[in-house]
């Protein structure tokens, strides 16, 4: 899956690169953010079938004119990721969503428990802005 992996997150990149170009270019880089992120994971061994397991934890970037340039959560080695066949969630991406929807967009804390009705344990606040 290397080969596939290299290949989508190559063409990721080089959107959001254009994107945040064009916002910069049009002066609106400061005001927005951008949270790529997917509740859908994979394990890090090879299956029976040549692919990988549904697994717990992903990723989640988020950019921005006002977004603070770092790397967030746990470091992992590859022999633990490897031992343990998975990633595990240290902070849920509805969380993150919160945050961001609240501190920079403005929304309400009941606003955004209306639409997050079920806290997770892991929710947190990140030192991202």
């Amino acid at each position: 899956q290397a080969g596939n992996l290299n290949y989508n997150i190559n063409i990721v990149s080089g959107a959001l690169k254009g994107l945040l170009l064009i916002l910069q270019q049009y002066n609106l880089l400061d005001s927005t953010v951008i949270m790529v992120t997917s509740e859908f994971s994979r394990t890090t061994r090879e299956n029976g079938s040549y692919g990988t397991d549904h697994a717990s934890a992903s990723t989640c970037m988020i950019l921005g004119g006002g977004v603070r340039s770092a790397v967030l959560g746990a470091e992992q080695t590859v022999d633990e990721v490897n031992n343990d066949n998975a990633f595990f969630a240290e902070v849920s991406f509805t969380g993150v969503l919160r945050q961001i929807l609240g501190e920079r967009m403005g929304f309400s804390s009941s606003a955004l428990d209306a639409a997050f009705p079920d806290r997770l344990p892991n929710e947190v606040t990140l030192p991202i802005f």
